[in-house]
Order: C-alpha cells, then sequence, then structure tokens
C-alpha cells in the first residue's frame, strides 16, 4: 500500500508491503515480513527485525492425515 501520509514512519508516500514467506525455506513454517520503499517500490528495505509476525506451522500433504 502507499502510505500519502508517513502513517507508519517510512516517509510520505513509502510503499508498504507485508509478504508471507518460509523463514527456514521449508515448506512447513512461515512468517510475515514487513518491507518498506522509498523509491516508488524499485527496491525494497526489510524493516528491523524484518521477521514480524511468526505463524505456527501449516499444514502440508505431509503432514495431513
Amino acid at each position: 500500500m502507499v502510505d500519502t501520509d508517513d502513517t507508519a514512519g517510512f516517509g510520505a508516500g513509502a510503499v508498504v508491503v507485508l509478504a508471507t514467506m518460509s523463514p527456514d525455506d521449508g515448506p512447513v513454517s512461515q512468517a510475515q515480513y514487513l518491507y518498506y520503499s522509498t523509491d516508488g517500490g524499485r527496491t525494497f528495505t526489510p524493516t528491523a527485525p524484518a521477521r514480524c509476525c511468526p505463524t505456527p506451522a501449516c499444514a502440508t500433504s505431509a503432514t495431513r492425515r
């Protein structure tokens, strides 16, 4: 989303992204990561810490019974 009013504190007009990815490149875990861009979305910078919301293990075909 474009933060036109600098609500998140990254600067007016910053693009803010919340992405869901695997923190360990495995199929069982996920976490949410927060990134921002001040150049219109050309490059993104992770917040510190980048992983902002760990998610409990998700079910995969290997873990479903």
